[in-house]
């Protein structure tokens, strides 16, 4: 079987080799354990960002679109040059992965319906949710656009999923907005590197001098970093030990924008950006040190850093968007504050300063949130099973054998 994987990734080409995210890096080199061929269209990485340190598969055959320009007309450029690449590779597929919420993945499924393919669709976020984000709203043109996109994304998201043979999304949120459009929608197992093994067991945080925000993520604007920055400024009056520790890395213009605030507030003393953290288990490291996990997004799926979190002992702050409210229940496994309003969020960090026993509940809660959710199996796994179990491609009977030995050597294991 021919699979590719129409991503909305990067990737960074460093002596020949293709290196990307580690946690996405795993799952396509693992998935072309379980197929004839695997081919990827994604994006490159812009020249100065070099933070990949996990490198593909040299079976994999990767198909770069160079990065857009900028401006509306850039990303349309950047539309024709998918569409050319998408048009080569869909052609020779067996079967197409495509991943959602994008524009690129209305014109890959108008190709697969086209060439008579069938696909597959992996929804990550909310498209109602994140198209102020992929619009942009720094000017008045793109605000205008806003709705436009919105109305198009959603129309495009349906027919998107009427025609899969199955669809894969993250968070209940979205599983119920989508089953209506196909009753072969499933709830994905979280694409993290997380094992049973990997959690850190421990009655409460804030016990020390100082105290230690985390946030984890890539610094886009849908994920509010700055709502947290103007927070730990409010926080820092009441509690001066207050360190807001940033792991992540985004584009140069929203990075620069988030140190002018760190240096508008004077929080270089409180303020710690640490930029990308690989391997895993480095990363693992900043979970246990830290004493509250906060995440301040204005538009998610139900992402994986509230599992990692959860699985280190943190108590979660979170934004009371619809995505994350769907699994989040405030005061139970998490505290939610109303997305964008810096003054509630650092209300709900005093509120988990001063409150013990609310700490150590939502500690509680939140590792029995997680166990359920990891170590049972992987997301190719789970994507293998429902290729077979949905009957999108008539797989060999040599790729089911190795898929059943696969799994005869796990239960062994």
């Amino acid at each position: 079987m021919n699979l590719v994987i129409v991503s909305y990734g990067m990737a960074e080409v460093r002596d020949g080799q293709y290196y990307v995210n580690q946690k996405w890096g795993q799952f396509i080199n693992e998935l072309r354990e379980y197929v004839d061929s695997l081919e990827v269209v994604m994006e490159k990485a812009p020249e100065k960002f070099q933070q990949y340190a996990y490198h593909l598969d040299p079976a994999v055959r990767v198909h770069l679109v160079g990065e857009f320009t900028g401006g509306i007309v850039g990303k349309l450029q950047q539309l024709m040059r998918k569409r050319s690449v998408l048009k080569r590779v869909i052609r020779d597929a067996d079967l197409v992965m495509i991943f959602a919420p994008q524009m690129t993945a209305g014109i890959a499924a108008a190709l697969a319906r086209q060439y008579q393919k069938p696909y597959f669709v992996y929804v990550g976020s909310d498209w109602i949710e994140v198209a102020p984000f992929m619009v942009g709203t720094d000017n008045w043109i793109k605000k205008l656009l806003v709705p436009v996109y919105r109305w198009i994304g959603k129309r495009m998201e349906q027919r998107l999923v009427q025609h899969a043979c199955f669809v894969l999304v993250h968070g209940r949120h979205i599983y119920d907005r989508l089953k209506q459009w196909n009753d072969r929608v499933f709830e994905t197992v979280p694409m993290i590197e997380l094992r049973e093994g990997d959690f850190f067991v421990r009655e409460d945080t804030c016990q020390n001098d100082i105290i230690r925000v985390l946030f984890v993520g890539v610094l886009a604007p849908r994920k509010g970093v700055e709502y947290l920055l103007y927070a730990a400024d409010q926080v820092r009056k009441q509690i001066p030990k207050v360190e807001c520790v940033i792991v992540g890395k985004g584009t140069e213009e929203y990075e620069r924008y988030l140190r002018d605030i760190v240096r508008e507030l004077q929080l270089e003393d409180v303020v710690q950006f640490v930029g990308y953290i690989e391997p895993f288990q480095r990363l693992l490291e900043y979970y246990r040190s830290a004493d509250i996990f906060v995440l301040p997004s204005l538009g998610e799926g139900f992402p994986r850093v509230i599992y990692e979190a959860q699985s280190q002992g943190l108590p979660v702050i979170a934004s009371n968007i619809a995505t994350l409210r769907s699994q989040l229940q405030d005061g139970e496994n998490a505290v939610l504050f109303s997305p964008g309003n810096s003054r509630a969020l650092a209300d709900a960090i005093m509120q988990l300063v001063m409150n013990e026993e609310l700490r150590k509940n939502l500690i509680r809660k939140g590792y029995q949130s997680v166990q359920g959710r990891v170590g049972k199996r992987t997301t190719p796994q789970q994507v293998i099973d429902l290729i077979a179990q949905n009957r999108c491609v008539q797989m060999t009977q040599r790729r089911s054998q190795r898929i059943t030995s696969s799994r005869g050597r796990e239960r062994k294991q």
